[in-house]
Parts: structure tokens; sequence; C-alpha cells
């Protein structure tokens, strides 16, 4: 004779029977918490990058407009010190902002090259040596002027906060 075996409660069978379906739930709502976290982190990254490239964009821009004025002084290193410094940004501006900056600041350095020359001529000879130097830095202000004048429009575009990377 057999022992009857004992009856589980009906809830006992129920859990059992759900339990795969509950576990389901329980690694699909996991995963979406991951993905929700993972969402998140990136923007948060993202965010940091147009933080990060807005500091850039603003320092470059603030530093360009500084050495657009040191080349005014006299002495021939603060003119080269400018040159050496404005083709740095002018690098820097390829990379920060593309082509429509860059070829805003090549004149700029062209014309400093030729004030560079200009001093170097002075230096050379005797008889009038401020007329080269006279009139290579009023070409360069002839190109600054204006520049500084329009840099802020062609800069401004790529400030803005909301800009896609």
């Amino acid at each position: 004779m057999a022992t009857p075996s004992p009856a589980l409660p009906e809830w006992v069978l129920w859990f059992s029977a759900l339990a795969p379906a509950g576990a389901a739930v329980v690694t699909a709502s996991a995963a979406m918490a991951v993905g929700v976290v993972a969402y998140r982190q990136w923007r948060v990254a993202r965010e940091k990058l147009v933080l990060d490239l807005f500091d850039r964009r603003f320092a470059w821009y603030v530093d360009y407009k500084e050495q657009l004025m040191k080349p005014l002084s006299n002495t021939r290193q603060n003119i080269v010190d400018a040159y050496l410094a404005q083709s740095r940004l002018s690098d820097e501006s390829r990379f920060l902002f593309g082509g429509e900056i860059l070829a805003t600041t090549m004149p700029t350095l062209n014309a400093l090259q030729r004030v560079i020359m200009a001093v170097d001529i002075e230096a050379k000879k005797s008889e009038d040596p401020a007329a080269p130097v006279l009139h290579a830095k009023n070409e360069y202000i002839a190109i600054v002027g204006p520049q500084l004048e329009n840099l802020p429009k062609l800069v401004l575009p790529y400030m803005r906060m909301h800009q896609k990377l």
C-alpha cells in the first residue's frame, strides 16, 4: 500500500507555473533600467562635450582678439610673437570652427608677414626707415579693423549651446 502524497497548496502550483514568466519580467525590467542609465550617461557625456567645445571656442575667440592688437607695438620680437600666436590660433580655428573662420584669419597672417618683412627692411635701410613699416602696419590695420567688426558675427553660430556636434 502506497502512502498518499500530500497535495501541494494551489498557490504553490501557480507560483511554480508563473516563475519563468516572473523571471522574464524581472530580467526585462533590469535591462530597461540599464538602458535608461546608459542613455542618461550618454546624454551627460554629450552635454559635457558641447560645454567643453563652447569653452574652447570662447577661449580661442578671446585670445585671437587679444593677439590681433599685439602687432601694433614697435618691437620686432612682439610682432614675431604675435605672428606665431596668430599662426597657432589659425591652426586651432580649423578644428574648432572649420574653414570659414580659417579663411578669415589667413589675410591677417599674410599682412603680419609683410609687417615683419618691412621691419626687417627697416633694420637694413637707413634713409627712411619708418616708411615701409608704417605702410605695412596701415595695411595690417585695414585688414584687422573689419575683421574685428565681423568676427563676433562669424563666431556666433558656433557658440550656441544647442549646436550639434
